[in-house]
C-alpha cells in the first residue's frame, strides 16, 4: 500500500516543520539540563541557517500518518519534539473536494452523445 501527499501538502508540511523547528531549537537552548555541547551545534545550525533540531539518531523528529477512510486518506503530521501535530487532510476538506468534483459534473441526461 502506498501513501502520497501532493505537492501542495508537501510545500504546507514543510512551511510547518520550518516553523516547529525553530520553536524546537529555541526550546533547546532555553533548556537547563540540556548539555551546552549539544547547544553549541543548535547555535552551529542557526548560525548556518539548518533550522534542524537536535534529536536522537533512531528517534526522528516528525512523522506522517496516514489514515485511510471510505472517503479518502486522513493526512497529519506529528512533530516529536515539540509534541504538536497538524492536520494536512482530514474529513471536511475529502468532503470538500469531493464535493467539488461532483458540482463540475453535469448530469447524464444533459450530455450530448454525438451520432
Amino acid at each position: 500500500m502506498n501513501f502520497f501527499i501532493s505537492n501542495e501538502q508537501e510545500e504546507v508540511l514543510n512551511t510547518w516543520i520550518d516553523e516547529q523547528n525553530k520553536i524546537a531549537m529555541q526550546n533547546q537552548l532555553n533548556d537547563k539540563n540540556l548539555p551546552q555541547i549539544v547547544k553549541d551545534v543548535i547555535i552551529d545550525r542557526q548560525l548556518k541557517e539548518i533550522d534542524i533540531p537536535h534529536y536522537p539518531e533512531n528517534f526522528g523528529y516528525y512523522s506522517i500518518s496516514f489514515t485511510p477512510t471510505s472517503f479518502g486518506n486522513r493526512i497529519y503530521a506529528h512533530h516529536h519534539i515539540n509534541g504538536e501535530s497538524f492536520k494536512l487532510q482530514d474529513f471536511d476538506d475529502i468532503k470538500d473536494s469531493l464535493d467539488s468534483l461532483t458540482e463540475d459534473k453535469q448530469p447524464l441526461d444533459d450530455v450530448v452523445h454525438p451520432d
